[in-house]
């Protein structure tokens, strides 16, 4: 006869006995429970793992564009054309890419990048971004890339009589650059380097109150890595909204007078580039000033903020609605004309044209 147990507990067939009936366990937030054991467990690695996923895709892209910038000094064209179009459809690719299973949803990108892209997902890397990184012209490109003022032309000729990059500092050599490009090789070190967010602060509050003796209802931003408050930034971006009582040239001599502004590399009636220290001994820090259009300044005050990836998304979504966006307005796709925007008088009113919520801009990652 089949033995009957109390409420709460259940029959053993194999020993006949009444065992407790064992409820499962409610574990706390940030744990779960091991069946085997019983117990909660402190979830450890599930995060960092769901960050690792989310910036294996730009960890891929950054990768492939050292390869670009490599095969752009080899000048294969072919190559140059394949990882630019790998590059383009990457960024545009709007799911996560963790397995690699992944790799067969991105069509259009050949057999060969789609390799390095399977080898990164297994290993974390790209074996020949190593060898590249220890090529001495790669590394010469690359620095006299990061110079301002030597662009693609000026590289190649200086790579024909200069072996490394120190070679351009030598008394002998200073024939090879002009005043411009001077300028950039003397200040290479210290435009390497990042600006902390806290030093940041100080050269807006030096613009602001030097803008606010000009004139009080002049619309600025520092936009970029500042304005998203990263923990630093790469230079001094400055954006002027269009204003009939102020002037580019009188709050550039301002800051001159201050001894703010070092050098001067471009200066025009809308933009200036320069050179800018918080005091003689500091580090140089690249400086650009921009005085926008009214009828563009929001547009062009989203697209200098970023990031890059965040323009891309509101860029799509545009696109999803037959539009065009880009720093200078919306326009239609079709007609390829610009559509009204009178009525844009934020940044917000254009995440409500484009029917998208309103994301604060150290939320733009």
């Amino acid at each position: 006869m089949k033995k009957e147990c109390p409420e709460g507990k259940i029959l053993n067939l194999k020993t006949n006995r009444c065992n407790k009936i064992k409820t499962k366990k409610e574990c706390p937030k940030g744990s779960k429970l091991n069946l085997k054991t019983n117990r909660c467990n402190k979830i450890k690695n599930d995060i960092k793992i769901k960050k690792k996923n989310l910036n294996m895709k730009n960890d891929i892209i950054n990768n492939l564009k050292i390869i670009l910038d490599y095969e752009k000094i080899q000048g294969n064209t072919f190559k140059i054309n394949s990882y630019n179009k790998a590059i383009g459809i990457l960024e545009l690719y709007d799911k996560e890419i963790t397995l690699v299973e992944d790799i067969k949803e991105l069509k259009g990108i050949g057999d060969k990048t789609k390799e390095k892209i399977k080898e990164f997902i297994q290993t974390g890397k790209m074996k020949i971004i190593d060898e590249i990184q220890k090529d001495e012209k790669y590394i010469l490109n690359k620095k006299l890339n990061n110079v301002y003022g030597i662009g693609p032309a000026k590289m190649k000729e200086l790579v024909k009589v200069i072996n490394n990059f120190d070679e351009l500092l030598l008394e002998e050599n200073s024939h090879l650059l002009n005043d411009k490009q001077k300028i950039g090789i003397k200040y290479y070190d210290d435009l390497e380097k990042r600006i902390p967010y806290s030093e940041g602060v100080k050269h807006y509050n030096i613009i602001n109150s030097i803008i606010k003796e000009i004139s009080s209802n002049i619309e600025f931003e520092m936009v970029g890595s500042y304005r998203r408050k990263n923990k630093d930034m790469g230079d001094i971006d400055i954006l002027i909204k269009e204003n009939d009582s102020f002037q580019l040239k009188e709050l550039i001599n301002k800051l001159i007078e201050k001894k703010y502004i070092v050098e001067t590399l471009a200066n025009g009636k809308k933009k200036f580039m320069g050179i800018c220290k918080l005091s003689q001994e500091s580090t140089g820090r690249r400086i650009d000033i921009i005085v926008c259009e009214k009828k563009h300044y929001y547009f062009t005050l989203l697209y200098f903020t970023g990031s890059y990836q965040f323009n891309i998304i509101m860029r799509r979504k545009a696109l999803q609605m037959g539009l065009s966006l880009s720093e200078y307005g919306l326009t239609d796709v079709k007609t390829n004309k610009f559509i009204d925007t009178s009525d844009i008088k934020s940044e917000e009113d254009i995440f409500k044209k484009l029917e998208m919520e309103y994301v604060k801009p150290e939320n733009r990652i």
